[in-house]
């Protein structure tokens, strides 16, 4: 038999509440920061993570063990407190829309070029 490792690899899209630019170049870096570290948390891995004011995308490689529903709850919500308490929000920073787009492995793929 062949090697049947599953490699699962996300799309993830999602923006702020009404399009509000909240993720604001000063706290840039430190948002995809918190992003990334929970990902690692859960023992998965960024490919890729990209946005602009409004939103974000992000491409991991799921760990076959974690489920997508936790990924996103997690990373949409490490996400959201950063930016709520940097920014000391009254309106709070809720994740509105979210998107995503599953790869498999069996065809050829490179993450990077989803979000660049």
């Amino acid at each position: 038999m062949g090697n049947r490792r599953l490699k699962l690899y996300l799309h993830l899209v999602w923006g702020t509440w009404d399009g509000n630019p909240w993720i604001i170049p000063r706290i840039e870096r430190s948002v995809y920061r918190c992003i990334v570290n929970q990902i690692k948390q859960l023992g998965c891995e960024v490919i890729a993570i990209n946005g602009i004011a409004d939103h974000i995308h992000l491409v991991v490689r799921l760990k076959s063990t974690v489920s997508v529903a936790l990924l996103v709850k997690k990373t949409k919500g490490v996400s959201a407190r950063f930016i709520n308490q940097f920014l000391d929000l009254e309106e709070h920073c809720i994740i509105r829309s979210m998107s995503s787009t599953k790869s498999g492995a069996c065809r050829p793929l490179n993450p990077k070029q989803i979000v660049h």
